[in-house]
């Protein structure tokens, strides 16, 4: 059921990163009917600023475009995230057809850990050079 969750989340912001659109370098829209999402970090939206996931969604955006400097610019753990997300997507779906045919499942822990302690020490560095500078 965890594999099966994954892709399917996988997918659906993978999906949601090609099909979204980014306006005026700050919102976030639904392009045929210019819809703007609402801001959803609860930490800028009370002090001002910016948490560590803050620009993620367009840093993904960006990255679905191949926007690479623009998805860097958003939030320099972006690009590296987007492609660990994308990589769940042909990772989880073998791991579900293995468990299909009986076979054990594949364990990555030691670099699931070590990607997970990545991400979480890039968003904090890059977090807290942001607000210093």
């Amino acid at each position: 059921m965890l594999h099966m969750t994954l892709l399917g989340l996988s997918i659906g912001v993978i999906a949601l990163s090609f099909v979204l659109a980014v306006r005026d370098q700050a919102t976030v829209v639904v392009p045929i009917v210019g819809f703007p999402l609402p801001e959803v970090c609860s930490l800028k939206r009370m002090t001002g600023i910016e948490c560590p996931g803050c620009g993620l969604t367009r840093s993904f955006i960006s990255t679905a475009r191949g926007q690479w400097r623009q998805a860097w610019h958003f939030n320099p753990v972006g690009p590296f995230f987007f492609l660990v997300v994308a990589a769940q997507i042909p990772y989880r779906a073998w791991q579900l057809w293995r468990l299909h045919r009986g076979l054990h499942e594949f364990q990555l822990r030691r670099l699931t850990l070590a990607l997970l302690v990545g991400l979480v020490v890039g968003l904090l560095t890059q977090w807290i050079i942001r607000l210093v500078t």
